[in-house]
């Protein structure tokens, strides 16, 4: 016996009303509990000016460029990437902002981005005055996987200057705690194993940012680990560090590439202690990506 018109053109209007959303459902681009997995990367590129820096720096910086492209990071900092240092950005790839504002920062993204304030610290009054260090706040989009990511690339002062590094973490940390959501912060911190810097690392920690290697290998030249990565959970977002690696140039079968060795953080961003804060990450950045 036929089905009345009527009840089969309704039926029809369900199923294509639900259609959609059964697709959706399963794509694998919809929100999942289990999270999602970030590979980030924080690199001093070395990229201050002959004479200031060693020779072959055109060469140099192409091999590094080669070894960003090969590790298959999703975010990336910058440190020392003053003007054609940006050579080191792989093909395809956008370094956020435009121009390095006189900071040497950058941050490269797969994922949509905005920059939100380059913030220059105080100079030093010492040679490295030159750099004129600083901080670089982000907002990397992870939608509809993930919230928001707030994201800090920062390269604090060398050398022995303990107090202005100190007053730099502040000013740094006063930033962080503004920003809503999950956080990354990751650079250039220029922290030793003194007494003063270790109480600075040591504020770090009581602001809630965790070192993803606090034993970590050294990453400078001079045996120190100045190359890390820090985050903070937030808007019902938990940040957990799955694998870290200091990435030895020559794994790659590419030699010395900078002063420091870039580290690579696997990470995994998934909702923790109940669902994510209401409208995270549903917000798209203004065109940047």
């Amino acid at each position: 016996m036929a089905k009345p018109p009527r009840r089969r053109a309704w039926r029809l209007l369900v199923a294509a009303v639900l259609a959609p959303l059964a697709a959706r459902a399963a794509s694998p681009e919809a929100p999942a509990e289990a999270g999602l997995e970030l590979a980030v990367v924080t690199v001093n590129t070395w990229g201050i000016p002959f004479p200031f820096s060693p020779g072959h720096r055109r060469a140099r910086l192409d091999r590094l460029g080669r070894l960003l492209d090969a590790v298959g990071a999703d975010v990336v900092g910058f440190q020392e990437l003053w003007g054609r240092a940006r050579r080191v950005v792989p093909e395809g790839w956008r370094v956020l902002p435009d121009d390095d504002r006189r900071t040497g920062l950058g941050l490269m993204s797969r994922y949509p981005a905005r920059v939100d304030a380059v913030v220059r610290y105080e100079p030093e009054r010492r040679h490295d005055a030159y750099t004129r260090k600083g901080y670089l706040a982000a907002t990397v989009d992870l939608a509809p996987a993930g919230p928001e990511l707030r994201v800090f690339v920062t390269h604090l002062q060398a050398w022995g200057a303990t107090e202005r590094r100190a007053a730099e973490v502040d000013q740094l940390l006063a930033a962080v705690a503004a920003a809503d959501g999950p956080a990354l912060v990751l650079g250039d911190f220029n922290l030793s194993e003194e007494p003063a810097d270790r109480a600075t690392a040591d504020r770090l920690a009581e602001a809630g940012l965790r070192d993803v290697a606090p034993e970590g290998e050294p990453t400078h030249i001079s045996g120190h680990r100045f190359d890390r990565i820090f985050l903070r959970d937030g808007g019902g977002w938990c940040l957990e560090a799955e694998d870290v690696e200091v990435l030895d140039p020559h794994r790659f079968h590419l030699r010395r590439l900078s002063d420091h060795d870039a580290v690579r953080a696997r990470l995994r961003l998934a909702p923790c202690g109940g669902a994510p804060r209401a409208g995270a990450g549903t917000t798209p950045a203004p065109g940047d990506q």
